[in-house]
């Protein structure tokens, strides 16, 4: 990017909208839930269709209802009706800090060649710990699988100009239970874009339960498996052994680190007959 380009990109006055995929919902309430304090696209799933537009507090809200089902669905779904110049991911258990379009806005001016900046979210409970953005950075190839979907906002024209996309054989309600993050971040590092990972916390959110954790069973491996096919064709094998060797607990749960690796496998070979393009199999 141009000097001059950079120099622009700071001064801009940057419109912030909030990507809300959530379900089931009967009425609007989740704006108040949320603490949604900028524009907002809600994808509401499960329910009859409906499209509706109101203004809460000054701020654009379009409210659509769908019956179709799927994470990367929803998000595509309102990446596709969005408006803003910075669009940011919000699951439905998020609740937003005051200020948070601000500082977004201010983050993407401090960093004028950013495409994607990912966030810190503070969790509630304990059933996991979220990866905590210590000091700004650059993000790679090493380490771009560290961080979800609510984390990440976007500048729209970037992900529109090299045609991004949410997955929808992964995540929430499609045929693999998680993964859509990752792929959708590393077909940013494959377009070339710009991430950035910024020590910024944006949201709160309650990490005691998941929608869709269930344990580290054979659903969970294979599923991992399968985002390893997805995202190394070639390297599958390998990606899931260094999985497992990173992260003990997931086969020490599930019984052996060897029967661990099987169900991965077979998460992989599921993907290459049902999912995606057929690569030759590791011996």
């Amino acid at each position: 990017m141009k000097v001059s380009d950079r120099k622009t990109r700071r001064e801009e006055q940057l419109r912030v909208e909030l990507l809300i995929a959530t379900m089931n919902r009967k009425d609007d309430s989740i704006l108040e839930q949320m603490r949604v304090q900028s524009d907002a696209v809600v994808i509401n799933q499960g329910s009859p269709f409906q499209w509706r537009e109101f203004r809460q507090n000054a701020h654009l809200v379009r409210f659509l209802c769908c019956e179709e089902l799927g994470v990367g669905l929803s998000r595509n779904t309102a990446l596709m009706r969005a408006r803003g110049d910075i669009c940011l991911f919000a699951d439905d258990d998020l609740v937003y800090r005051d200020g948070y379009a601000e500082m977004l806005g201010r983050a993407f001016r401090d960093f004028p060649d950013a495409d994607v900046l990912v966030f810190n979210i503070q969790s509630i409970g304990a059933r996991k710990n979220r990866y905590q953005i210590q000091r700004p950075m650059r993000v790679h190839w090493y380490n771009f699988e560290r961080y979800g979907a609510a984390r990440i906002a976007v500048r729209r024209t970037s992900i529109f100009q090299h045609h991004i996309s949410f997955s929808l054989l992964f995540g929430g309600g499609a045929q693999y239970s998680c993964g859509e993050d990752t792929l959708f971040l590393r077909d940013c590092l494959k377009a070339g874009l710009k991430i950035y990972a910024v020590p910024f916390t944006l949201a709160d959110v309650d990490d005691s339960s998941s929608s869709w954790f269930r344990g580290y069973d054979e659903k969970f491996l294979r599923d991992r498996g399968a985002l390893y096919r997805a995202m190394y064709p070639r390297l599958t094998l390998l990606w899931c052994f260094i999985y497992l060797l990173r992260h003990r607990r997931v086969w020490q749960e599930n019984g052996s680190f060897t029967g661990s690796l099987r169900s991965m496998k077979r998460g992989a070979r599921d993907y290459t007959a049902h999912g995606g393009e057929y690569v030759k199999e590791e011996s």
